[in-house]
């Protein structure tokens, strides 16, 4: 008689050694401990996120124009665009807008750690200048008012009223300054007014070239920067640096000071070349940029250096070593 066969299914345990079955409930708790952990590193909040003192990601700003140009141009004054390289428009010369990395640092002053100044702005004209902190308080149309009158006092007040647009002059100047180092910029935001005539060419051997004219736009502003006194253009600067200071934290440096920056952004100029002979010009589409990669490559304010010619550039560095002798005394 044959026996039956066997049932299939999970063998008996009764069978098992004790060590064996303590193994068994050994490898269990070791793999549900790591699903507990690994669960809880992964719903552990970052830290990184609400540490103080944390930089923030968010957007600057006024860092969004109207109407973005296309990549590498400037809006110009007509509404058109202009190459933000050799080709840049009149305005380009001393207007900016919001530039779109804020980690961009150029120049050679030395970067001090978050919450120091490295140029402490108390120290500048000692307290013959004193700051004045109420001016943190005013709204953009009463610091325009101010501003113009303190500006007004320092001579050339017609030109000041012809150069310098009217209105939000504190957050212009704060976003010109800031965006001068960056490789492009937008106008939207500039200081100034826009310089007369276009942007002048010549052709040298069959090959565009900047004109020797060209440099006939900027006479004008040239020659008034290079008249303004340095010490009592930066005794206006040091009373309303309050204003200055909020301005330049709102647009993305909680813990920036801009005195620092504008002295990074003169050493940046400083630091323009000044190309010997001719400077010529490709235009790969429809606006002209530098021949020389070295030179495309450099800074909107030290393409801008190389744009007003050679003799405006050197009276614009004098006046600005004028400036940062004065920025910088005792430190």
């Amino acid at each position: 008689m044959n026996s039956p066969a066997p049932v299939a299914g999970p063998p008996p345990t009764e069978g098992l050694a004790p060590s064996r079955r303590w193994w068994i409930w050994l490898v269990l708790v070791v793999v549900a401990a790591g699903l507990v952990v690994a669960a809880w590193l992964l719903m552990k909040p970052d830290p990184r996120r609400s540490a103080p003192g944390a930089v923030s990601t968010a957007p600057k700003a006024g860092l969004t124009p109207p109407a973005p140009a296309a990549p590498g141009t400037l809006p110009d004054s007509a509404g058109g665009t202009t190459s933000a390289g050799a080709g840049a428009g009149a305005g380009a010369g001393a207007g900016a807008g919001a530039r779109t990395d804020a980690s961009a640092d150029a120049g050679t002053a030395a970067v001090s750690a978050p919450g120091t100044p490295r140029y402490p702005i108390e120290r500048v004209l000692g307290v013959e200048s004193p700051i004045d902190p109420a001016t943190a308080n005013l709204d953009a149309a009463a610091s325009d008012k101010a501003l113009a009158a303190a500006l007004g006092a320092l001579g050339g007040r017609e030109q000041w009223l012809r150069l310098v647009l009217p209105s939000d002059v504190v957050q212009r100047f704060v976003l010109t300054i800031d965006n001068l180092p960056s490789d492009s910029m937008s106008m939207q935001y500039r200081a100034v007014v826009a310089m007369p005539g276009s942007f002048v060419i010549e052709r040298r051997d069959g090959e565009a070239a900047i004109a020797a004219q060209n440099a006939r736009r900027y006479d004008a502003f040239v020659a008034f920067a290079a008249g303004i006194d340095a010490r009592r253009l930066v005794s206006v600067y040091k009373r309303f640096y309050p204003l200055f200071q909020k301005s330049y934290r709102s647009i993305g440096y909680p813990e920036g000071h801009f005195n620092d920056r504008v002295v990074q952004v003169i050493d940046d100029l400083l630091s323009a070349p000044s190309p010997a002979g001719a400077v010529f010009l490709e235009q790969p589409r429809v606006l002209y940029v530098f021949a020389e990669s070295s030179l495309e490559r450099r800074s909107v304010g030290q393409r801008i250096m190389i744009r007003v010619g050679p003799e405006h550039a050197a009276k614009l560095k004098a006046k600005l070593r004028e400036i940062r002798a004065v920025l910088t005394q005792g430190v």
